[in-house]
């Protein structure tokens, strides 16, 4: 092999190497902007809310979507959940929730924005 064939295999990889390096970084970045900046809705609710096993079924209503947050009884009666995700997700989740246990529901507060990212996952707090 020539000096200069070794020479230009030599620059071949190290582009490769750093091509691939930068692939990388890149989709890492991409991936941790993307878990970042999240939709959220944040919700309040009043009625005959507590001690029925509505944060029960609230939880059992997320597990078929794809969004995080939590669920949890205040002091003063109502029940606070907090939703984020994606915008679509998030909205067919409240609406699923809204509407399974309207009956129980006498009103609703309701703030929404892009947050970060707070959790992990779904569940009962408090």
């Amino acid at each position: 092999m020539y000096f200069y064939e070794s020479y230009f295999l030599k620059i071949n990889l190290n582009f490769l190497y750093f091509r691939d390096l930068f692939y990388r970084f890149s989709c890492l970045i991409f991936i941790a902007l993307w878990n970042l900046n999240r939709f959220f809705l944040h919700e309040f609710f009043t009625g005959r809310v507590q001690g029925v096993g509505f944060r029960y079924q609230v939880v059992s209503i997320a597990k078929g979507f794809e969004l995080t947050g939590y669920v949890k009884n205040l002091q003063d009666g109502r029940v606070e959940l907090l939703a984020e995700g994606d915008e679509t997700e998030v909205m067919n989740f409240i609406e699923a929730v809204e509407s399974e246990l309207d009956v129980f529901i006498k009103s609703i507060e309701k703030e929404t924005g892009v947050s970060l990212r707070q959790h992990s996952n779904f569940s009962i707090s408090g």
